[in-house]
C-alpha cells in the first residue's frame, strides 16, 4: 500500500497542549497578580476539560466554554469574577496571549514535519479546537 498523504491531529500529537497551557496559566496568574501553584494548574486543567466537554456535546458555544472556565477558575485564584461577558472575554484574551506565547511542539514533531516536507508528502492537520487557521500557521512554522 502506497502512502500518499499524512494526517495528524494537532493537540497532543504535534502540539504539547499541557506544556503550553501550563505556561499560559502561569502567565495569566501573573497578569492577575496571583501566584502560580500546582493546585491552580490542576484546577485549570480539570475545569478546562469539563467545560470543553460541554462544548463538544454542543451544550455551550466555544466562547461560552471559555467564559465558563474563567467563572469556575477565578475563585480558586482568589480573583473576583467579572459579571459581564465582555469583561470575561477580555480576561480570557490575557490567558490566550500567555498560552500562545508558550506554544510548544513535541520534540519529534518538527523533524517529522520537515522530513515529510523534504519528501514532498502532503500533510494535513486536524483539530477539535477553534479552527481559525492557527493550526496551519503553527505547523508551517515548525516544518
Amino acid at each position: 500500500m502506497e502512502i500518499r498523504a499524512v494526517l495528524f491531529d494537532l493537540d497532543n500529537t504535534l502540539f504539547d497542549h499541557p506544556a503550553s497551557a501550563t505556561a499560559g496559566v502561569a502567565g495569566f496568574l501573573k497578569h492577575l497578580g496571583a501566584e502560580f501553584s500546582e493546585e491552580l494548574r490542576f484546577s485549570w486543567f480539570e475545569i478546562e476539560q469539563a467545560c470543553y466537554d460541554q462544548f463538544l456535546r454542543k451544550e455551550i458555544s466555544f466562547d461560552e466554554q471559555r467564559r465558563e472556565r474563567l467563572r469556575r477558575f477565578l475563585p480558586f485564584a482568589r480573583v473576583t469574577v467579572p459579571e459581564s461577558e465582555g469583561m470575561l472575554d477580555e480576561l480570557f484574551l490575557a490567558y490566550l496571549s500567555s498560552y500562545e506565547n508558550g506554544w510548544t511542539a513535541f520534540p519529534d514533531a518538527v523533524p517529522v514535519l520537515r522530513g515529510l516536507r523534504k519528501d514532498r508528502m502532503p500533510v494535513s492537520v486536524l483539530t477539535n479546537g477553534n479552527d481559525d487557521g492557527t493550526a496551519d500557521v503553527l505547523v508551517d512554522s515548525w516544518g
